[in-house]
């Protein structure tokens, strides 16, 4: 049996977020090894920035419930999107009922138990340094395990498709009027092909602001 002393360290408050292995026989204990998870670089940020654009933020854990809360707690991710003790095909299950909920599902994962619901998500996003498997069942693979090099890549994205909707709407307005113009003769053929091409470089021009984006 474990001496009183383990019993009582495992029972411990400050340890039922951490995981204890204990290396030990019937009669005595050899060694002790103490496991706990740190929240990787840039998570906090990243789910702020997340929850502030109105995304819900799942936490899907293999990992006791215990540690679990505990991190969801530090995320400020509510409780009763925080699951524990998942085997992969509940996580995978859990991602369906996302899905049939009509939700665009990006997910994040390092592990082995991460490959079905990173398969099956619509986007999802593996660390670098984590399981080649689940670098081979994303869609994109992060090279370090800074996550607030995701939240430079959102943030990236929304200026893309802010300039996209520019330039599109700028194209939509011009064509709606100059061609028609052009066409009845009220503007001449050579003033709306230089009134087309400056429309293409202001096109390029915005387009170009992305280089700003680092």
């Amino acid at each position: 049996m474990l001496s009183n002393k383990v019993s009582k360290l495992l029972e411990s408050e400050n340890l039922q977020t951490i995981t204890v292995v204990c290396l030990a026989n019937t009669q005595k204990t050899y060694a002790i090894f103490v496991l706990q998870d740190k929240v990787r670089t840039g998570a906090k940020v990243l789910i702020d920035n997340l929850q502030s654009m109105g995304k819900q933020i799942v936490l899907l854990s293999g990992d006791h419930k215990i540690p679990v809360q505990l991190i969801a707690k530090q995320l400020d991710i509510p409780q009763q999107h925080a699951y524990a003790e998942l085997k992969p095909e509940d996580k995978l299950l859990h991602l369906k009922v996302l899905q049939q909920q009509g939700s665009i599902v990006a997910m994040v994962g390092d592990g082995i138990n991460d490959a079905p619901v990173l398969a099956g998500a619509q986007v999802s996003i593996a660390m670098g340094n984590g399981t080649q498997l689940a670098a081979a069942s994303a869609d994109m693979v992060l090279l370090n395990s800074d996550l607030e090099q995701l939240n430079h890549g959102i943030s990236i994205m929304q200026k893309t498709m802010r300039i996209i909707r520019q330039n599109l709407i700028w194209a939509l307005v011009y064509n709606i009027i100059a061609v028609p113009l052009a066409v009845m003769g009220y503007i001449q053929p050579w003033l709306a092909a230089i009134g087309m091409s400056l429309s293409s470089l202001f096109v390029i021009l915005n387009a170009l602001r992305l280089r700003r984006a680092k």
